[in-house]
C-alpha cells in the first residue's frame, strides 16, 4: 500500500512540475509590426475591397414528398429512394 501511495505522489509531483508555467528569465519580446501610415495626414489610408458579384435570384417552388416537403429549384425533378425500383418478387 505504501508503494502505491509513493507512486501516486511521484505522479502528482511530476504532473505539477510539467504543468507549471516557465519563468520568464530570458524572455525576449519581438516588436509588434506597425500599421503603414500615410505620408501626410491629408492622404487617407484605404484598403482594397473585393468587388461584389451579383447574386442570382433562385426560382424556388414547393415540393411535397408525402412525408417531407422542401423548396426545390424550378424545373428540377426529385426522385426519392426506392421509387425507381420495381415490385419485389
Amino acid at each position: 500500500m505504501k508503494r502505491l501511495m509513493l507512486i501516486w505522489l511521484m505522479l502528482i509531483v511530476a504532473l505539477v512540475i510539467s504543468c507549471a508555467s516557465p519563468s520568464p528569465v530570458n524572455h525576449v519580446t519581438e516588436p509588434i509590426p506597425s500599421i503603414p501610415m500615410p505620408a501626410s495626414p491629408s492622404v487617407p489610408v484605404t484598403t482594397p475591397t473585393p468587388a461584389l458579384k451579383p447574386v442570382p435570384k433562385l426560382n424556388l417552388e414547393d415540393y411535397n414528398g408525402g412525408f417531407f416537403s422542401i423548396k426545390k429549384l424550378a424545373g428540377w425533378n426529385i426522385v426519392t429512394a426506392g421509387s425507381c425500383s420495381g415490385p419485389v418478387l
